[in-house]
């Protein structure tokens, strides 16, 4: 087997971190005491089917070596998948539903400044969350959710904000609603690629 870090974009087939049943903010002691419980797992002399131990073990060896110091690691984690979006004017709204013609013929006209205001606070408000999230600490990564969610009532159709909110629960750990984040920004987005990368990383084989 060989012992060489594989290279970023090859380890996405499936996230380093669901191989050795850790998190993005597990510490190195965690990574190396998971690794040695997989190892006793499935190595070949010891697991009972002996194709799927030596399948196994090349994963996790590899995913080890490439987590195991922190200058690889940082490598790894630093790929434009788990980047956290800055706001976006553009994709804050995408495919929303425009409003029938006795909504908007009733519909209260608001006033330009208060719009402008309004939405001038909101994007402080998500670059603010995108300060917290990007630190990857759990008390600044909870406060990021908090706000993106309440973001989210006034953008529902935002994959950017739904993605946001994806990494925030794979940086902690929470794989499965990561994966339905991410799902709920592809299905706004159908071309968002890394959407596409990340909830194929993160469902196991």
């Amino acid at each position: 087997m060989s012992n060489n870090p594989p290279k970023p974009e090859t380890a996405l087939e499936t996230n380093l971190y669901v191989i050795l049943e850790a998190t993005p903010i597990s510490t190195s002691d965690e990574i190396h005491k998971n690794y040695r419980a997989l190892s006793k797992k499935y190595h070949p002399d010891l697991c009972a089917d002996k194709e799927m131990g030596a399948a196994k073990m090349k994963e996790i060896v590899a995913a080890f070596n490439q987590l195991k110091e922190k200058d690889s690691r940082d490598l790894y984690d630093s790929q434009k998948i788990f980047r956290f979006r800055p706001y976006n004017k553009a994709r804050a709204c995408m495919n929303a539903k425009p409003e029938g013609f006795f909504a908007r013929l009733f519909k209260k006209k608001p006033n330009p400044k208060d719009t402008a205001k309004k939405e001038q606070s909101l994007v402080e408000r998500y670059n603010t969350a995108v300060s917290f999230a990007k630190t990857r600490k759990p008390d600044s990564l909870k406060m990021a959710m908090v706000e993106f969610q309440a973001i989210q009532k006034d953008q529902p159709r935002n994959p950017d904000l739904h993605y946001n909110i994806g990494l925030v629960c794979y940086f902690l750990g929470d794989f499965v609603n990561a994966v339905l984040s991410f799902q709920n920004s592809l299905s706004i987005d159908p071309e968002f690629e890394d959407a596409k990368k990340m909830i194929k990383s993160l469902e196991k084989n």
